[in-house]
């Protein structure tokens, strides 16, 4: 009778090496998946900080839960008080002006009526331009502050850590002026 049939299973167990390649084949596996989840962990995690950063810039730009924005001050303001290129200062209705500036703890702060409010952090600078219009539609950079009839203002956004990208943030509004 031969040793094997068809219908009988072979039962042996591992012997030694066989174990241990198979031990160290399943653990090179654990790392290669280990890494890969912490890969994807530190991918989704670069991605909420950078969104957070993001989504504070663009709160301080626009109308926000009851703050004026810089681009609502902007549209609502009269006339610019100075051509700063660093800090946008704005003569805007009623009794006191709105001015927005970048502190040195890169926080974009606004003050209104001498009270400052924190505005968004991780804006690293602010770089304001001044331009006009002339009665031929011709815009171009203004040299009088109560000229300036459109203000851009470019927001640079760094991430919080030195491996996060930075980012321009560009916008600006008419004056009411114009």
């Amino acid at each position: 009778m031969p040793r094997h049939h068809h219908n009988q299973s072979l039962s042996r167990g591992f012997t030694i090496p066989e174990l241990m390649v198979g031990v160290l084949l399943l653990g090179m596996a654990g790392l290669v998946a280990a890494r890969m989840i912490m890969a994807l962990a530190k991918g989704s995690l670069y991605t909420a900080r950078q969104s957070a950063v993001l989504a504070q810039s663009r709160r301080a730009l626009v109308n926000w839960g009851g703050e004026r924005g810089m681009v609502w001050a902007a549209q609502e303001a009269r006339e610019a008080r100075s051509l700063s290129t660093s800090t946008l200062e704005l003569v805007v209705p009623g009794p006191v002006n709105v001015d927005f500036s970048v502190a040195a703890s890169n926080v974009l702060v606004k003050t209104e009526g001498g009270l400052a409010n924190d505005q968004a952090s991780g804006i690293s600078s602010m770089t304001v331009s001044y331009f006009e219009i002339d009665a031929g539609g011709l815009i171009f950079q203004s040299t009088a502050a109560s000229n300036a009839s459109l203000v851009q203002f470019v927001l640079t956004v760094q991430g919080k850590t030195s491996k996060d990208r930075t980012y321009s943030i560009l916008s600006g509004a008419w004056l009411r002026n114009r």
